[in-house]
């Protein structure tokens, strides 16, 4: 029997009896052990999608590579880990869809994370054993069951000599974002420093879901996305990359912080329009489309944080929230002024939308079939220093290296720091497409941006160059650098009636 669960865990989804009783048939220790089911949020249903498509390797499995002082250090961690999956429900969740009218989240009252041996345990020193994780990680090849939780993995690496070891924290994006990892090890850390009294009480993802579909109006989305993409009948495909069905893996990635000077100027500029740093880098980042593709038209993807949709405590809630939403800048004849107005007014309207699905917005254009509408992303998120860069904690732990891919081929992260920012981007490597330069290019947009605002903020954008002066050195004198020798002593007509003779048969 189902004796365990409740009516009022069942009010979001539409499971007869005969579903219920086939999900508790497939949970260890049966009904009594789900605490809740309840459908998955619009954002969730396309990381599925993606999931279900991946044989080898799936996309939006996140790792993050941790150093601890010693063995007990580690099993302190994994101690903790287990406390703060009893504090989060979504951390005990599974997905499960197979021979159900729909997909649903069920959530075990227990479930724990196993820690695995790394590839085959034997290594001799640590740095051996932290150089085999980083090119693990680097290969991406990553797989994980969403019907068994919890969608977590920890794989140690521990070297025969000295006391510290290493480990792989794996987690499933369809249960965890950027900010959710940055809670998971800010608690882990507060827990691991005996300071539980710090911990917020938590609220549970089940709210964020119900929320969203309560809210959700697909007719009002609708509209909306037709009228800004209606007339797009050709995609923005930077350096020709279109395809968006990647698994992550093969990606090459480069990092750059900007320097300060820079980052001072961005935040001037940004605090005297009374506006994010965020649409300095989406102008600029459009810049960086429109020249890569070829179009004065682009479209590409951003990447919104999902919790400003009124669910209280949201900003500390454990769980998938980011969309990935289109955003379209028309740069003819617009000048700088303008289209960081125009960028900041699509940026506004698309907080309303925030949780369509991007699956909505794409049938909404002019595209037909496969072709995506976009194959690059800019992701603008708020990082703190200890997750961005190698930073050992108070706790201990040594955060040594995030990484998180997607699906498609270019990928551009910008990490605003508080103080500086840093540029993270990542390019299918069969391109030639080195990522530093990509990264450069908009390193260097963002400063021509910022120039223009106070110099001359009615100069047409597309009269800015995203070239670094290195680049364009290159590009203007040291390709035009041609001259060679040749006989002077005869006319261009007669020089090629003597090649013609030597080489009859060319």
């Amino acid at each position: 029997g189902c004796t365990a669960i409740t009516p009022d865990m069942l009010p979001l989804v539409q499971l007869t009896q005969t579903d219920i009783d086939m999900v508790a048939s497939r949970v260890p220790g049966g009904a009594a052990n789900i605490q809740d089911i309840y459908p998955l949020a619009p954002l969730q249903q396309g990381l599925l999608f993606h999931h279900r498509l991946s044989t080898d390797s799936d996309a939006y499995i996140t790792s993050a590579i941790l150093g601890f002082a010693s063995r007990e250090r580690f099993d302190e961690f994994m101690a903790v880990l287990g406390h703060v999956m009893a504090r989060h429900d979504v951390l005990r969740t599974a997905v499960v869809w197979e021979d159900l009218p729909q997909a649903v989240q069920v959530v075990h009252r227990q479930a724990a994370v196993q820690e695995e041996v790394f590839g085959d345990g034997k290594f001799d020193t640590a740095e051996e054993a932290l150089h085999a994780l980083k090119e693990a990680m680097d290969a991406g090849q990553f797989m994980m069951d969403l019907q068994t939780p919890p969608l977590l993995r920890v794989l140690l690496a521990q070297p025969r000599q000295g006391e510290g070891c290493y480990a792989m924290l794996l987690s499933h994006h369809i249960i965890t974002d950027h900010v959710s990892q940055e809670v998971l090890i800010e608690e882990i850390v507060q827990l691991l420093s005996n300071q539980q009294g710090a911990l917020s009480e938590p609220i549970q993802y089940r709210d964020f879901v119900a929320h969203s579909l309560a809210h959700a109006d697909e007719a009002a989305a609708e509209g909306y996305f037709r009228r800004l993409l209606g007339d797009v009948d050709e995609p923005t495909a930077p350096f020709g990359l279109l395809d968006v069905h990647g698994d992550g893996q093969g990606i090459q990635e480069a990092r750059l912080a900007l320097e300060d000077a820079l980052a001072a100027r961005i935040r001037e500029m940004a605090r005297g329009l009374n506006m994010s740093p965020a649409v300095l880098f989406h102008v600029a980042y459009g810049l960086v489309m429109a020249r890569c593709s070829g179009r004065d038209d682009v479209v590409f993807g951003s990447v919104f944080s999902g919790r400003m949709g009124g669910v209280a405590g949201a900003d500390r809630m454990l769980g998938m929230f980011i969309n990935t939403l289109p955003v379209r800048l028309r740069l003819v004849r617009q000048s700088v002024g303008e289209a960081v107005r125009t960028t900041r007014q699509t940026l506004a309207e698309l907080l309303e939308y925030e949780q369509t699905p991007l699956a909505v917005a794409q049938r909404c254009s002019g595209m037909h079939g496969d072709v995506p509408l976009f194959s690059a992303m800019l992701n603008y998120r708020h990082t703190a220093e200890e997750i961005a860069n190698d930073t050992t904690l108070e706790s201990g732990i040594n955060v040594v290296s995030v990484q998180e891919r997607t699906n498609y081929p270019l990928t551009v992260s910008v990490d605003d720091l508080e103080g500086g920012f840093a540029i993270t981007a990542q390019i299918k490597s069969q391109t030639r497409d080195d990522p530093s330069r990509v990264a450069r290019y908009l390193a260097h947009a963002v400063e021509q941006v910022v120039n223009a605002l106070k110099q001359a903020p009615e100069q047409g954008l597309l009269a800015l160059t995203i070239l670094p002066q290195e680049e364009l050195d290159q590009v203007l004198r040291g390709f035009n650098q041609t001259g060679a020798e040749y006989p002077k002593e005869a006319l261009i007509h007669e020089l090629f009636e003597q090649q013609v003779e030597r080489t009859p048969d060319a």
